[in-house]
């Protein structure tokens, strides 16, 4: 029966979430009670979080004059985790529309399609070197939606499976 869950593996996402989980629903949800999602953190550390602010602005602030190609780059990094963000989310998140977009890139001799391609291919490659993630992490970290596309994505870019990769960089 295709999209059904085994029970083994209900159970384990139960057990490890520790909540009733429900497959096969109209929507996907994650919820958490108002008074837990307020609660402070209890290993929360304000003075760090400043600081990190503070690297994150300077870093951000690199940007304002960067080419379009720089900050393209910088959204895809910050939106990879979620998905292979769309042309069409980049461009609005850098107030400018597709066709606008594709053309000042296309002054800067790059396409939307080349920055993605590279900066996973980049990502992907630090991400193995470090080996703190396994394969399917980086997978999903880098927005493919199952870890087949990734390994024949990083074969065209390394000619190198993304085990075989890590076992020779190690």
């Amino acid at each position: 029966m295709r999209g059904a869950i085994a029970p083994r593996r209900l159970l384990e996402f139960r057990t490890y979430f520790m909540v009733p989980v429900e497959f096969g629903a109209d929507e996907n949800a994650f919820l958490i009670p108002h008074e837990i999602a307020r609660a402070p953190l209890p290993m929360a550390n304000p003075g760090l979080a400043r600081m990190n602010d503070q690297v994150v602005m300077e870093y951000l602030a690199k940007f304002e004059g960067a080419r379009v190609s720089e900050k393209v780059r910088a959204e895809l990094i910050s939106r990879l985790a979620a998905g292979e963000p769309s042309r069409a989310d980049v461009a609005s998140a850098l107030h400018m529309s597709e066709k606008t977009l594709q053309r000042r890139l296309k002054g800067e001799e790059t396409s939307y399609q080349e920055i993605l391609d590279e900066t996973r291919r980049e990502l992907a490659r630090q991400y193995l070197r470090e080996g703190r993630m396994s394969v399917c992490e980086v997978t999903f970290r880098l927005g493919f939606s199952d870890q087949s596309s990734f390994t024949r994505a990083f074969k065209r870019w390394t000619g190198l499976a993304p085990g075989e990769f890590r076992h020779r960089t190690a």
